[in-house]
């Protein structure tokens, strides 16, 4: 859908829409916010990164709008993020130093199956899901292995992105990888 829409978007009224969605996705919550549009930036880059594999040359025109959009949304949230730096800033950790590892499981049950603990007889049922999901990218035609790759970045980004928070200071919450539910949803429905 994402890349529907972004192959669309030649004139100034689309990548008017995009910086308008961005922004307000941005303002309406920031993590979850931040994270789709960074969801989309990952598939812009595959997008970008699949059409020079095809065509063997890069596409600098649809790169460099994508490249100024995101800038405009840049400024756009900027000062939003001046004003908000200080309580960002010295936020509370949510609860004690995970690792990867956790960030990974605990992220692939909570898609999986809710917020609800997992019974630890039952702990192998969301890596299963991926495993069964993965296959997406390896089989079938070229449309089914784009759309797992962007399912699958999808799912990915707001794990990442939670890793990544998590190394200045813990940041796990189940409740912030809404935004990467869809995406692991598609892999379980189609593997």
């Amino acid at each position: 859908l994402v890349w529907l829409t972004l192959d669309r978007m030649r004139g100034w009224i689309g990548w008017l829409a995009w910086v308008g969605v961005a922004v307000a996705a941005l303002y309406t919550q920031y993590f979850v916010g931040g994270s789709v549009v960074a969801i989309a930036n990952a598939i812009a880059l595959l997008a970008v990164l699949r059409a020079w594999k095809a065509d063997g040359r890069f596409p600098g025109g649809f790169a460099g709008r994508w490249v100024g959009a995101q800038l405009v949304v840049l400024l756009l949230f900027a000062p939003w993020l001046a004003l908000a730096w200080p309580a960002i800033r010295d936020w509370p950790a949510l609860g004690p130093a995970v690792g990867a590892g956790f960030i990974a499981r605990e992220g692939l049950t909570t898609f999986a199956l809710g917020t609800r603990p997992l019974p630890a007889a039952m702990s192998w049922l969301p890596a299963l899901l991926l495993l069964a999901s993965a296959g997406l990218l390896v089989r079938g035609r070229d449309g089914g292995r784009w759309a797992a790759a962007v399912a699958l970045t999808y799912a990915v980004v707001p794990l990442a992105l939670m890793g990544v928070m998590s190394l200045t200071r813990p940041a796990w919450n189940p409740k912030f990888l809404i935004a990467g539910a869809p995406g692991f949803e598609l892999l379980a429905g189609a593997g």
